[in-house]
């Protein structure tokens, strides 16, 4: 939405049309694929952030 084409006094207009919750609701499968990608990510870059942490704090 605009700022621009938004008239003095007028409300906004919703950005998205009220059954629109729907079209973003996602599956068992897709839920836990996408919530496992991130876990991976957790994972991965856990450990090397404790390093940085630890080499940055002069930890031996």
């Amino acid at each position: 939405m605009s700022v621009l084409t938004l008239e003095p006094g007028a409300a906004p207009a919703d950005e998205e049309p009220p059954d629109a919750g729907e079209r973003h609701r996602l599956t068992a499968v897709t839920g836990l694929a996408a919530l496992s990608l991130d876990a991976m990510a957790s994972v991965a870059y856990g450990p090397e952030a404790i390093v940085l942490v630890l080499a940055g704090a002069g930890a031996p």
